[in-house]
Formats: structure tokens, sequence, C-alpha cells
């Protein structure tokens, strides 16, 4: 658990009130002893500096001494190297209990690091999405930066592919859609994983989080048909934005070819059916990606 520091203060100074009233009445040796633990506590309590955000006392009940330990706050995505996996335990430490094994390459996000060198981190459940908090061994994580990267291409979806939070299928994850043509970041340790799902990083929406890698393919954009699918029109523009020129505007069951990636949420498209209704100079324009599947 982590305190702040005014809730570090207040725990130390309640458990020194706490051992007063409990030994009142012990004898001169006891009392000394009593006064070394009020101090200790005290000092504990003071601590304060810019890099040191909270104070955790280490002990899961497993009649293992209790440990304290500062730790330095962090916000970032770090991933396991290791063949053989890591533990995450309920204290940083190896003789404290394995709250959850994780493979070689699982993304977890780092909250904060140890002053005994283990990392503060919470990981997703990939089937249940349930998140585990717990300590890993510094040792046992490396950073995306320090691994290869390949580009990836979305390819194959009905509609769209979900950028998710966690490695299941559940509409509450979403936090982004990627359509037919997009590209992705991968690292190595996620294509070499054997997970279905990735932790991938998404430049058109500026974001990084899971999707199904069935529906990802190496290399580069390429071309693709799709139908346009709007209740009334999609406009036809010079450019990959609303403030361009309309061209022209297709109607619901129009077939477009997709001759490029995506930019500002605009595909570069050959009109290759307008389907009735449709009209303007329907040729090559750039049409808004939200409205083809």
């Amino acid at each position: 658990m982590i305190y702040s520091h005014h809730q570090i203060n207040n725990n130390a100074a309640n458990k020194a009130a706490h051992i007063f009233r409990k030994h009142k009445q012990g004898d001169k040796a006891m009392k000394n002893n009593i006064t070394k633990k009020i101090a200790a506590m005290l000092l504990i309590g003071a601590l304060s500096t810019a890099s040191v955000t909270a104070a955790v006392s280490a002990n899961d009940g497993t009649g293992i001494e209790q440990m304290d330990v500062t730790v330095t706050s962090l916000d970032q995505t770090m991933y396991v190297n290791n063949s053989a996996g890591a533990n995450i335990r309920t204290a940083p430490g190896t003789d404290y209990r394995v709250l959850k094994k994780l493979s070689n390459g699982t993304a977890v996000h780092v909250t904060g690091k140890t002053s005994n060198g283990w990392y503060q981190t919470y990981t997703t459940d990939p089937v249940y999405g349930g998140e585990t908090a717990g300590y890993i061994s510094g040792g046992l994580l490396t950073s995306s930066g320090s691994t290869s990267t390949k580009t990836y291409t979305v390819h194959g979806v009905d509609c769209y592919l979900a950028l998710r939070t966690a490695r299941c299928y559940d509409d509450s994850n979403i936090i982004g859609k990627l359509y037919e043509g997009e590209t992705v970041q991968v690292s190595s340790d996620q294509y070499n994983s054997g997970n279905t799902y990735w932790w991938v990083t998404a430049p058109s929406l500026g974001k990084s989080g899971y999707v199904n890698s069935e529906y990802l393919r190496s290399g580069g954009s390429s071309s693709s048909i799709k139908t346009v699918s709007v209740r009334s029109f999609l406009s036809l523009r010079t450019g990959p934005s609303t403030n361009y020129t309309e061209l022209g505007r297709l109607t619901n069951g129009s077939t477009v070819l997709v001759t490029g990636s995506m930019s500002n949420g605009f595909y570069p498209v050959t009109v290759i059916s307008a389907a009735s209704g449709s009209t303007g100079t329907l040729t090559t324009g750039y049409v808004y990606a939200g409205y083809l599947c």
C-alpha cells in the first residue's frame, strides 16, 4: 500500500501513542526500548526528499520481518525480459509470496521503483481483464526503447480494429479505432511472444494499447477496397481535412479503393463505383475513414 507523507506522519504518531498506552506499566528497560521504537517511527514518518514520493511497509503475513522501503514515482510501460518469465510478488524481495507469474514479453505498467531496486507494477489479465498489483525484480524488466520494432498494417477488418487497454475482447476497454490500411509499430518482444493480443503504438491515434494480432500484416500499407457506410453522404475532398475543397459526395454503398495510409483521420482513395444519388467529380481524393467498412 502507498501512503502520502502526511499519512505516514499521522500513522507513525498513532502507533507511538498506542505503544505508550499498551506499555504504560512496563519496567525501565522496556520503556527504553519503547522510546527507541517511537524515535524510529517518527524518523521514518519525517522522511521527505524530492525524489521519494512514498514509503512502503512490506509484510505479506508470511512471518517475514517487516521491511521499510521508499518508492520513487514512475509512470511508464515496461516488458518482461527473461526467458523464464517474471514473478509479481506481494513485496519487493524474493522471500515474499508470488501473486502471479508473467511470461517473457508481457507488458506491465510501472508506477514506481523501490529503494532496493524493485519495480512497483500492475498488469491486466489477458483473459479476464482483472489487474494484479505487486513488485517485480528490476533486472527482469526492460523498456520498449531497448527492443527492435517493426511496422504492421491493419488488414482484413470488417470495419475497424479496436485499440484496447487489456488483452481481451470487451466493449469497455476500447480506447481507439484503427481502420484498414493504417499502420502500427510493434516491438520484437510482442511479435515474438506468441500472444494473440499485442501491445502496439498507433501513430495515427497518438496512443498505445493492445490489438488482436490476427488483423495485422507485416509491412507498410497496401491498397484495399472499402464500402461507404453512411446515412446521408460522405464528402470526397482534395486533401485530408474538412478544410479542403469538396469534389463530390458519395452515398451509402459506394465503393472506393484505399490507396495509402490514413492522414488526420482521412484516407486517400480512388472511387470505383458511386452509388445512386452520388454527385460531383468522383475520381480521386480524400474521405473520412470513419464511414468506410
